[in-house]
């Protein structure tokens, strides 16, 4: 089973994703971080059309209280075969005391979810997300970056689909986000 194989080595922390397509029919969780690396175009994860309803492909979700460093998910091709995949990637900062920092999301190419490429989930943190990076990724759907945190760049993105390209809403104790060099083009907006 390559979904249960492959949630063993995110456990793990360090997962290189070989050359060629690898099936999934349900999502991954890390708690720690995370270098999730593949080999650019050549290496696919492919969301089978059996894969897990309103699921998720990969959830990041760090333990409370430590602030979790150094997360790295990149370099591969994202494929959804069916229409059962709501996001690509969603950062679960849910919980009090959650706090994840030192993200970045680069070189993947995200076919069409129902919802977003990346989305963050952060209903009470004061800084969940901090000092992150979104760089050259290709998505259809945008970002939804809920009480996003300090000092988090988005550049050289392109976007397009049926919803908003980015999202942001940015915590109150937030110094700045930087958005630069992105291509959006989007039914819903590019901004909201």
């Amino acid at each position: 089973n390559a979904a249960t194989h492959l949630q063993t080595l995110v456990t793990d922390g360090d997962v290189f994703l070989p050359r060629g397509t690898l099936l999934l029919n349900s999502g991954m969780t890390a708690a720690n971080p995370l270098n999730l690396r593949g080999r650019r175009s050549l290496s696919i994860v492919q969301a089978s059309n059996t894969f897990t309803a309103e699921g998720t492909f990969l959830t990041l979700s760090p333990s409370t209280v430590v602030e979790r460093r150094g997360w790295y998910v990149g370099d591969f091709t994202f494929d959804n075969a069916g229409t059962n995949v709501k996001n690509v990637i969603v950062i679960d900062l849910t919980a009090v005391n959650q706090y994840l920092s030192k993200l970045k999301i680069a070189n993947v190419i995200a076919d069409t979810v129902t919802d977003y490429f990346v989305k963050l989930v952060n209903p009470t943190n004061v800084d969940g997300l901090f000092t992150s990076v979104f760089e050259d990724n290709w998505s259809l759907n945008g970002y939804y970056l809920e009480r996003i945190g300090d000092s988090v760049v988005l550049q050289r993105n392109t976007v397009t689909g049926a919803g908003v390209s980015v999202y942001l809403n940015q915590v109150s104790t937030a110094a700045h986000v930087i958005l630069r060099d992105n291509n959006m083009t989007s039914v819903g907006g590019a901004l909201d």
